[in-house]
């Protein structure tokens, strides 16, 4: 009986509008959310939720330096590291067309690959003027910004001190050794074996992994 009340009323608003030429009056009131009434069933329609930041947020702040780090056996920092020397020092290029795209409740990515030859070592995320770059175009590169890398056991197999940072963090550590020395981190709010460490410096670090071993790494520049 309810179903057939909420087509009855439903049509009658429609005939109602349709015969109504005058100027609609502006009310105060918030618009309800809309529906939509097919075969008896109503649908109510929610507002899109937020999509997640390019940094996941944290609380506390550890006294490290994240921003520093070793790659390809160089000591570099990624604060201060311009986009022309990174890939010198990487020994690598960008591959615009290879692209990891990672989004969930935390933080989302979309980089690009960094190769050294075929093989993609890591991928980078840029900005320009604080904006994502979605697509890469080599001749506004020099305008572009480091703003957070990935790399995995997968990418660095029988390379893991590749890249790594803090001077001492790379996939491929065990669990209790990242432990010993940085501490416990904070536990994602998607998945509980990635862990963040944000530095008081501006970076964060997120460690994901599998069968206590390292095996994700991402790293953010706020």
């Amino acid at each position: 009986m309810r179903k057939k009340s909420i087509i009855a009323l439903s049509l009658a608003l429609v005939m109602l509008f349709a015969g109504c030429g005058k100027k609609e009056e502006v009310s105060s009131e918030p618009e309800p959310l809309p529906i939509e009434i097919s075969e008896g069933e109503v649908t109510y329609y929610e507002a899109a939720e937020e999509k997640a930041g390019l940094v996941p947020e944290t609380v506390l702040k550890l006294s490290a330096n994240y921003a520093k780090g070793t790659l390809n056996a160089s000591r570099v920092n990624f604060r201060t590291i311009p986009l022309d020397e990174f890939l010198e020092t990487a020994s690598g290029e960008i591959d615009g067309n290879d692209i990891k795209d990672t989004e969930n409740s935390d933080f989302c990515f979309h980089g690009f690959a960094v190769k050294v030859g075929t093989k993609p070592m890591m991928y980078a995320e840029f900005t320009k003027d604080k904006k994502l770059v979605e697509t890469w175009n080599e001749s506004e590169s020099s305008e572009y910004e480091l703003k957070a890398l990935y790399t995995s056991s997968d990418l660095l197999s029988g390379n893991a001190t590749y890249l790594n940072f803090g001077t001492r963090i790379y996939v491929g550590l065990t669990k209790d050794e990242i432990e010993s020395t940085d501490g416990k981190g904070y536990t994602s709010g998607y998945d509980i074996n990635t862990f963040y460490y944000p530095d008081d410096k501006g970076y964060t670090l997120a460690l994901s992994y599998s069968s206590d071993r390292l095996k994700e790494l991402y790293q953010f520049r706020n």
